[in-house]
């Protein structure tokens, strides 16, 4: 994912479905190509790389 697809994320009324690693984080910021996310399933706050992020698209 891109820092620019990450912040429309984090700006959006809407709730969008991310993973890392297969678990489903929520973007909390971005800087430097790092995302701050937290894991939906522990609570617990991580920071990866963007690129390690991904969308889940909805059909």
């Amino acid at each position: 994912m891109d820092s620019s697809r990450a912040k429309e994320i984090i700006d959006s009324p809407q709730i969008i479905d991310v993973l890392h690693e297969n678990n489903f984080v929520w973007i909390e910021g971005v800087k430097n190509n790092k995302a701050e996310v937290r894991l939906l399933n522990t609570d617990e706050k991580i920071v990866v790389p963007l690129n390690e992020l991904n969308e889940v698209l909805v059909n």
